[in-house]
């Protein structure tokens, strides 16, 4: 009875597994990393596309600053105009305000002795003098209505004058939000570069990549796990990629001093000071999965694919003054892949270094393959090269590649 009680809980166990359908994991292919490359290339188009029309933005919001830099200066050259128009008026006003103080005068003498008649008119009798009296008048009311008509064209041009003192501000206003507007997209130009830097190191480390599983004949349909000869050398543990140095960045945020600026920035790796020259060495057994040269922030640098107690990692060494190895070749720990550069004097194209040193990224996974070298995925398998590699604290020092700290 229980033998067959025991039979009946082992087909229960095992029922789930007959009756349920198993799907084999399809691994990813050749092909599959094509079509990634054919993204990133779309990306990178994109994003050139979009720093095209960002440079368009810039040089149009240059352009309607040197548009309301004129109109600023006509409307001071207007505001001089009007200035001078003014005071014309307002001597204008006081020439005839002093005739029309003359002829009062005149028309006050009029009313007073006939002696002052002769005197002051030479009126030859009193029918010549209210003539006269009577065109003093008119001049009066004449010289009155001119002032009248001066005292509003100041008041219009005065009118005029604040409106173009009000244009002013606006265009200054204008002006300062068009250089707001410029510092921003400069700034996403800035942001543009850097991405097309990256997209574009990344575009040709997929190339390097991808060419090399073609040259050990790998088909776009294959399994690029297990197409060819494409399997890593297996390893234990990671070694110092140098023989000896000084711990002088570690991974994670920091502040600095980078060519005269104060810096701060999110520090990938963990940076070992040596001497400019001195060998590098991978850091485990594996394959070079690519290389990249010259560029402008991280100089020459060499990525390796490994296996280790059966995972997958990626080791960057950047900042490198010569490379000894080839894409596809397999290293060991013993391997000489190049030299410590990074000394700006000789490295002048490196701009993120400041002297002669060796810098460690470490990766989860194999970075080109289970994922490519730019994004998301690629940032968030970057692993503090401290939790697979022995080093000693920051600001110390080491004088071999396997000594534990």
């Amino acid at each position: 009875m229980k033998k067959a009680f025991g039979i009946i809980c082992i087909m229960v166990i095992l029922l789930p597994y007959f009756c349920v359908p198993q799907f084999k994991v399809k691994g990813k292919t050749l092909g599959d990393l094509k079509s990634e490359l054919a993204k990133m290339e779309e990306d990178f188009k994109n994003n050139q596309n979009e720093k095209e029309l960002t440079e368009e933005q810039v040089e149009t919001a240059k352009q309607n600053i040197i548009d309301i830099n004129e109109t600023i200066s006509d409307i001071n050259n207007q505001m001089i105009e009007l200035t001078d128009e003014i005071e014309r008026l307002n001597v204008q006003i006081a020439e005839k305000d002093e005739e029309i103080k003359k002829i009062v005068n005149f028309l006050q003498i009029s009313n007073g002795e006939a002696a002052y008649l002769e005197y002051t008119f030479g009126a030859k009798d009193f029918t010549d003098f209210i003539y006269r009296a009577a065109v003093s008048e008119q001049l009066a009311n004449y010289n009155n209505r001119l002032i009248d008509e001066y005292n509003d064209l100041i008041s219009d041009k005065e009118d005029t004058q604040k409106q173009l003192e009000e244009e002013k501000v606006n265009l200054s206003n204008k002006q300062k939000e068009l250089e707001v507007e410029i510092e921003k997209l400069g700034n996403r130009i800035n942001e543009l570069e850097s991405d097309a830097i990256d997209l574009e190191d990344a575009l040709e480390s997929q190339r390097q990549i991808i060419k090399s599983l073609e040259d050990i004949n790998c088909k776009d349909d294959e399994d690029i796990n297990s197409c060819g000869d494409n399997k890593l050398p297996p390893d234990t543990a990671f070694w110092r990629p140098v023989n000896y140095g000084y711990i002088s960045s570690n991974y994670g945020y920091r502040s600095y001093w980078l060519n005269g600026v104060w810096t701060s920035d999110f520090h990938a790796g963990v940076d070992m000071a040596t001497d400019g020259g001195n060998n590098i060495y991978a850091v485990a057994s594996g394959t070079v999965a690519s290389i990249t040269r010259y560029s402008s922030c991280g100089g020459n640098y060499v990525y390796i694919h490994h296996l280790v107690n059966g995972q997958y990692y990626t080791s960057l060494y950047m900042h490198m003054r010569d490379i000894y190895v080839s894409v596809g070749d397999r290293v060991t720990k013993d391997t000489v892949i190049g030299t410590v550069g990074g000394n700006p004097y000789i490295e002048y194209w490196d701009s993120c270094s400041t002297g002669s040193h060796m810098h460690l990224t470490m990766f989860y996974g194999r970075v080109g393959v289970d994922y490519y070298a730019w994004g998301s995925s690629y940032y968030a398998n970057r692993v503090d090269p401290r939790v697979l590699v022995n080093f000693p604290p920051l600001d110390s020092s080491f004088y071999d590649r396997t000594t534990r700290y």
